[in-house]
Parts: structure tokens; C-alpha cells; sequence
């Protein structure tokens, strides 16, 4: 058996040798029961932290020390945001197990100081899978120095990052009733812009085939359907037609 216990000597978990085959999958696992990401947890046996590559195929007795979270050294921020702009899944991962807090920016770095912002806006999947294990803010649109930027998900469907934005939005971006008319907004830019396969994808998620009003007038000034008609995009017409889509 795997054994792992806390600090205090309590026993959290224990699990069948096989489970997992490996440290990080241990870690990941845990994160389900104890709220704190893998980047912040210390597999301690015999003395000794376990790296995440550490096989777990023979019994062993653990101790799980979870790390607090301290503010991160700009240097570290400015470091992440490096890593996930180039999209260094090795680099990003190994800032993150400083640990380095994700959800921060530094002051000084403007849009690069985001390390979620950039990796959406380079189409880094991978990266931006781990800052969301590593429980960055998924909807965050401001950095510390008050720059209002777009969010990640609109940094991803404006350059047509699908898998991005499948990520993002499974994460649960865009969701709730206070980010519908984002949602909204994202389907008419991509209509316009022509991005066939993020339509079906926004629509899933809620945006509307008919667009929405706007809040001022009341009315629907322009709709996803006359902007993809409007520059030529006859696939995304079609898309939205099949969706419902009200032809004028």
C-alpha cells in the first residue's frame, strides 16, 4: 500500500501500489482531496522529497507537506511569463514548483507580466493547462499596475487558438450570467473574422446565434450571421443557420 499522511501524523489517503505510477500523478490526485495544487506539495519518505518522476511501484509510508503561499519575486514573474510566452512546458513547470504563484503579475512588465494572457495569446495549450492545475484565474483581465487587458479567452479566439480556447472554456471561462455577453461579443468578432471552428465551440457554451442587445439601445444593432455575411465568410453563415440563426 501507498500511505500518505500529513504533518500532524494523520493519515489522508492510502492507495494500492499501481495506482499511479508515478510522484506528479500522486499529486494530482491529491490536489482532489486537499485543495492545495500539486506545485505546492512535498512528498516526503525516508527523509527525502520525492521528485515527480519517482516511481511508486513498491509499498511506502509518505508524509505530504503543503508549502504556503508567499508572494513571488518579480524576477519569478517576469521568468513565468518568459516561459509561457515561448510555451516551455519544461520551464513553466519547473517556476511553478518554486512554488511561484501564478495568479499575480509583476508590475513592471505590462502585457507580458501575465503568464495566462500570453500563453492563450500564443496558442500555448499545454502552458495554459498548467497554470490552470496550478489554480490561475481562468476569467482574470487585470494586472496589478491596473492595466485592464482582454481576458485569456478573447486573447485566444481573436488569433483563432482553438484547442485554447476548448481548454479555457471547459476551465469554465465565460460562464456564469455576468460573462454571457462576453461570450456574445467573442461569437460576433470570430464571425467577422471568419475562425469557422470556434463557432460551434462559443455556441455550445452559450453565446447566442442571434447575437444580444445592446444594453444602451435595446436593440441588436448587428448580428453574427450579417458580419460573417458582410465579409464573405460562407461557412460560418452556414454554421449559424443550422444553429438557429434568424436570416433578415
Amino acid at each position: 500500500m501507498l500511505h500518505v499522511s500529513l504533518t500532524s501524523g494523520r493519515e489522508l489517503a492510502s492507495f494500492s501500489v499501481g495506482d499511479f505510477s508515478n510522484a506528479r500523478m500522486l499529486k494530482q490526485h491529491l490536489q482532489k482531496i486537499c485543495g492545495v495544487p500539486r506545485f505546492r506539495q512535498r512528498l516526503v519518505h525516508n527523509g527525502a522529497s520525492l521528485d515527480d518522476d519517482a516511481d511508486l511501484n513498491l509499498p511506502m509510508d509518505m508524509q505530504l507537506v503543503l508549502l504556503p503561499v508567499t508572494p513571488p519575486s518579480e524576477e519569478d514573474i517576469k521568468a513565468l511569463s518568459e516561459a509561457a510566452e515561448m510555451g516551455s512546458v519544461k520551464a513553466v513547470e519547473h517556476i511553478l514548483n518554486k512554488p511561484t504563484e501564478p495568479r499575480q503579475s509583476g508590475k513592471s512588465f505590462g502585457l507580458g507580466s501575465f503568464p495566462m494572457y500570453v500563453a492563450a495569446s500564443r496558442g500555448h495549450a499545454d502552458v495554459v493547462r498548467l497554470l490552470l492545475e496550478a489554480q490561475a484565474d481562468v476569467n482574470h483581465r487585470k494586472s496589478l499596475d491596473g492595466m485592464y487587458l482582454n481576458s485569456p479567452l478573447a486573447a485566444a479566439a481573436h488569433r483563432g487558438h482553438v484547442e485554447v480556447a476548448r481548454v479555457l472554456l471547459k476551465a469554465g471561462a465565460g460562464q456564469g450570467p455576468d460573462r454571457v455577453d462576453e461570450l456574445n461579443d467573442l461569437l460576433m468578432s470570430v464571425c467577422a473574422i471568419g475562425h469557422v471552428e470556434l463557432v460551434p465551440l462559443l455556441l455550445e457554451h452559450g453565446a447566442s446565434a442571434n447575437g444580444s442587445e445592446n444594453p444602451w439601445t435595446g436593440m441588436v444593432t448587428s448580428t453574427p450571421l450579417s458580419l460573417a455575411t458582410k465579409y464573405g465568410n460562407a461557412e460560418v453563415a452556414r454554421l449559424l443557420v443550422g444553429a438557429g440563426a434568424v436570416q433578415d
